[in-house]
C-alpha cells in the first residue's frame, strides 16, 4: 500500500502512543534525505525515521533502518541538534487527512527559556520535504530542500521566509464523511470505486482505492450504501491497526504493506504487532537500494567513462602496432633507392624499381623533389626506426590499457552489486585509485581504515565458501584468508567476485554449489549458463603494482555450470562465521 493519508494517519496514532513527552537524546542525519531522531520515552529508546526520500518518502519507528552517518554532520543536522537535543515532544499530528505532518518539540534556546519549534514533514513525492519552524511566528530556520522563488513563486521554502501550506484540495476527510454525504457524492459520480475515492476523499491513494473496490467487487449487486459499509469497514480496520501485514512475492521479497489484512493477497503474509514494523520491513531493501544507487550512480559514470577512455585507446595503440607491414614498406623502400642510387636523379616525384624482395615486381616510391635520392631513401629509414623504437613502448602501454580495461569493468560490476556494508571500502579503493579526490575536509581527518569483511555461506555438506564483494576483499580473502591448499574459483575473462572454498579436497558436488556461487556474484548472474575456473590457492599469483583484485594463475580446470534459481536461493542463506 502507498504511504498514503490513511496509512500516515495510523502511524501517528501509534507515534502518540509511544513518544509524547519523550526526550530527544540524539539526532542523525544519514543521507540528504533521511534523519533519524533517538527518542527516549517510556524507559526504551526509540529511533524515529524521518524521510523525504523522493521514491520512499515516510516516517515510522524503524529498528531496520542502519546507515553509517558521514564524517562531518551536514548543516541541517547541525542546525537540528542545535534547536532541538534535550527537547521534549508535545505534539505529533497530521494536517487533516493530507500527507504533512508535524511534530511540536519543547526544548530550551541559548538563553535558557523554553521555546517551540515545531517539525514539519510533508511526504508529497518528488515534493516532499521537512523543515524546522519557529512556531512563534511560523517562520522556517531551515530545510532538507530549499525551493526558490523561480520554481514557485507561490510557496517559497527558504530559511527566513514564513511556512505556507501546500494548497488545500477540494476533498472530503472520509474520517469525517457520513453516510449521507457518501450517497449523495456516489449518486453524482458512477465512476469505478477506486477512481471515485480518490477524487473526493483526502488522503485516499489509487492503492487504498482499488483494495476498497476489489473488497466491493467480492460481494455483486451491493447498493452504494452496502458500498458505503465495505468502504468505511476498510477505513476503521486501517485506523484500529488490525494486523499489519506485509505481502511476500515468490522471491521471498516484499511487495506490499497494509495496515489490515487484505482481502486480496498474491504471496505469503507476514502480521506485525505494529504498522512500523511492516512498514520498516516493506521498505528496508527498497530504500536501502535507492540510497545505494544515489550515492554509486556518479561512481558508476566515472567508472563506464574510465571503460570508454581505456577501449578507445586500445584501439588507437592496435592500430599503430597494425601499420607493422606499412612500416616493413618503409625499409624495403629506402633500400631499393639506396640499391638503384645510381640511376637516381634529384627533382622527381614518384620512380618505379623492381622490388627484390618480391621477385622484382615493380614498386612505385614516391619521392620528395627538394630531397636528393639519397636523402629521400634516409627518410625512408629515420620513420621505419621511428616506429621499431616506439613499437615497444606502445606494445606495454597497450598490455596496460588492457589490464586498465578489466579493472574498471571489475570496478562497474563491484558498483553495481554494492551494499552499504561494502560502499565505504569502494569509495576507499576508488579514492586510492585516483578516481575520486581526497577534499581538503577529508585530509585533514585521519580516517579509520574500512574493516576488511567478506560474505559467508556454505555448501550442502556444511563447507565454507567465503565470496569478496569488492577489489579490497577479493585481494584480502585469496591473499591472506586462504590456505595454499583451499580452492580459488571465478567466472571465466569477466568481472566477478572471487570465491574461496575452504576444503583441501571437495566432493565434485561441493566444487560445483561454489561454483554457482561464483556465477551468481559475477555478469553471468542472469545467465543461464557460465563458466568458472577453479584453481588451487597455491597456483595463484599477483604481479607487482598490479590493480586491486587483479590475479594470475595457471593449472585452472572450467566448470560449466548451470544457473539453479532454487540450488542458489538454497546456498544464499547466510551463514555464521
Amino acid at each position: 500500500m502507498a504511504f498514503d493519508g490513511i496509512v500516515l494517519s495510523a502511524v501517528i496514532g501509534e507515534l502518540r502512543l509511544a513518544l509524547i513527552g519523550g526526550r530527544i537524546d540524539r539526532i542523525q542525519q544519514p543521507t540528504d534525505d533521511d534523519l533519524v531522531l533517538i527518542v527516549r520515552a517510556g524507559r526504551t529508546n526509540h529511533r524515529l525515521l524521518l524521510s523525504s526520500n523522493k521514491a520512499h518518502p515516510r516516517m515510522h519507528l524503524s529498528t531496520r533502518f542502519a546507515l553509517p552517518n558521514p564524517v562531518n554532520a551536514p548543516m541541517f543536522c547541525m542546525l537540528l541538534r542545535k534547536h532541538l537535543e534535550g527537547g521534549r515532544i508535545k505534539t505529533i499530528a497530521q494536517l487533516e487527512r493530507e500527507r504533512i505532518a508535524y511534530i511540536d518539540i519543547e526544548a530550551r534556546n541559548e538563553l535558557g527559556d523554553l521555546t517551540t519549534r515545531r517539525l514539519m514533514i510533508e511526504i508529497m513525492g518528488k515534493h516532499s520535504n521537512i523543515a524546522l519552524l519557529d512556531q512563534a511566528d511560523g517562520v522556517i530556520i531551515d530545510a532538507t530542500n530549499h525551493t526558490p522563488a523561480s520554481v514557485n513563486r507561490h510557496r517559497e521554502v527558504l530559511p527566513g521566509r514564513r511556512y505556507v501550506y501546500p494548497p488545500a484540495q477540494a476533498k472530503v476527510d472520509p474520517y469525517k464523511e457520513d453516510r449521507d454525504g457518501y450517497l449523495q457524492r456516489r449518486t453524482n459520480d458512477r465512476s469505478p470505486l477506486s477512481r471515485f475515492l480518490v477524487d473526493h476523499y483526502m488522503g485516499v491513494s489509487p492503492f487504498f482505492g482499488k483494495a476498497a473496490e476489489y473488497a466491493v467487487n467480492q460481494r455483486p449487486a451491493l447498493t452504494p450504501a452496502q458500498e458505503w459499509e465495505v468502504v468505511t469497514d476498510l477505513l476503521g480496520r486501517a485506523r484500529r491497526l488490525q494486523q499489519p501485514t506485509v505481502v511476500f512475492d515468490a522471491q521471498n521479497r516484499p511487495s506490499a504493506f497494509y495496515p489490515f489484512v487484505p482481502e486480496q493477497i498474491h504471496g505469503r503474509t507476514e502480521s506485525y504487532a505494529t504498522l512500523s514494523e511492516a512498514i520498516d520491513v516493506y521498505y528496508q531493501e527498497l530504500a536501502i537500494a535507492d540510497i545505494i544507487r544515489s550515492k554509486t550512480g556518479n561512481y558508476l559514470r566515472l567508472a563506464k567513462n574510465e571503460i570508454e577512455k581505456n577501449r578507445h585507446k586500445i584501439d588507437k595503440l592496435a592500430a599503430q602496432l597494425n601499420a607493422r607491414d606499412e612500416a616493413e614498406g618503409w625499409r624495403v623502400r629506402g633500400e631499393l633507392l639506396t640499391a638503384y642510387l645510381y640511376q637516381l636523379q634529384k627533382g622527381v616525384t614518384e620512380v618505379v624499381l623492381p622490388d627484390f624482395y618480391h621477385e622484382n615486381q615493380p614498386l612505385a616510391i614516391a619521392l620528395d623533389p627538394a630531397k636528393t635520392p639519397l636523402e629521400n631513401a634516409n627518410s625512408y629509414f629515420r620513420r621505419y626506426q621511428k616506429y621499431n623504437k616506439g613499437r615497444h613502448k606502445t606494445e606495454e602501454q597497450l598490455d596496460l590499457a588492457k589490464t586498465d580495461l578489466v579493472y574498471w569493468e571489475s570496478v562497474v560490476h563491484e558498483l553495481e552489486a554494492a551494499t552499504m556494508d561494502s560502499l565505504e571500502m569502494i569509495e576507499a579503493e576508488l579514492r586510492d585509485s585516483g578516481l575520486l579526490k581526497n577534499t581538503p575536509s577529508l585530509r585533514s581527518i585521519r580516517h579509520k581504515k574500512p574493516s576488511v569483511g567478506c560474505a559467508i555461506y556454505q555448501t550442502s555438506d556444511g563447507t565454507k565458501v567465503l565470496v569478496g564483494r569488492n577489489n579490497q576483499e577479493n585481494d584480502h580473502l585469496t591473499f591472506r584468508v586462504a590456505k595454499k591448499s583451499e580452492f580459488w574459483l571465478h567466472v571465466k575473462d569477466a568481472p566477478g567476485s572471487h570465491v574461496i572454498l575452504r576444503s583441501d579436497a571437495p566432493s565434485e558436488a561441493t566444487l560445483y554449489e561454489a561454483a554457482l556461487l561464483a556465477a551468481h556474484f559475477s555478469r553471468f548472474k542472469n545467465a543461464a549458463k557460465a563458466p568458472v575456473d577453479v584453481v588451487p590457492i597455491k597456483a595463484l599469483w599477483k604481479p607487482n603494482h598490479a590493480r586491486p583484485g587483479f590475479v594470475l594463475f595457471m593449472g585452472q580446470r572450467t566448470l560449466m555450470v548451470a544457473m539453479d534459481a532454487d540450488v542458489i536461493r538454497r546456498l544464499l542463506e547466510p551463514s555464521k562465521p
